[in-house]
């Protein structure tokens, strides 16, 4: 017995298949979005943005207290942390508690748009951007890199 084409159903023809691939396509595109959402797939957050150009009279200043740490080891792993930035006469002490289990010490100076502290792994060099609300910085020769965003803090200095 040969089947009637007028009785094929809609999903074996032309208009039938591309809606067909339509709907797989917006449904896979939907299934990457919740996905990429909820953080199933890791992103590369630059750690390193572009700094912006800050003008030769202006007067870089480092506001003393709270910061979100956010850094890259040598070997490329991510760290978290929060550090405390605080003024004596002298320059600048910096405490970093890394993930609520490492606490690093450093002092240092200010030194034109550079803030220069020196830990117990040598010397960390963040560049002023904000207005002190951001510090980009860069120690283990270059090759750690980590940016610290003020969270708390003396704004009106």
């Amino acid at each position: 017995m040969i089947e009637d084409p007028k009785k094929a159903g809609f999903w074996t023809t032309i208009p039938g298949i591309l809606t067909a691939i339509a709907a797989v396509l917006g449904a896979l595109s939907g299934l990457i979005g919740v996905l990429a959402q909820v953080g199933v797939f890791k992103t590369m957050v630059p750690i390193h943005p572009i700094p912006i150009p800050i003008p030769e009279n202006a007067t870089p200043k480092i506001i003393p207290g709270n910061y979100s740490v956010h850094g890259r080891n040598p070997n490329g792993s991510a760290y978290f942390g929060e550090a405390s930035i605080i003024k004596n006469n002298a320059g600048y002490q910096i405490t970093w508690n890394i993930a609520g289990s490492q606490i690093f010490y450093g002092t240092g100076v200010l030194d034109d748009q550079l803030l220069k502290i020196n830990w117990e792994n040598g010397l960390v060099t963040y560049l002023i951007r904000d207005n002190g609300r951001i510090l980009d910085g860069t120690w283990a020769n270059g090759k750690g890199s980590e940016v610290l965003t003020l969270v708390t803090g003396d704004q009106q200095r």
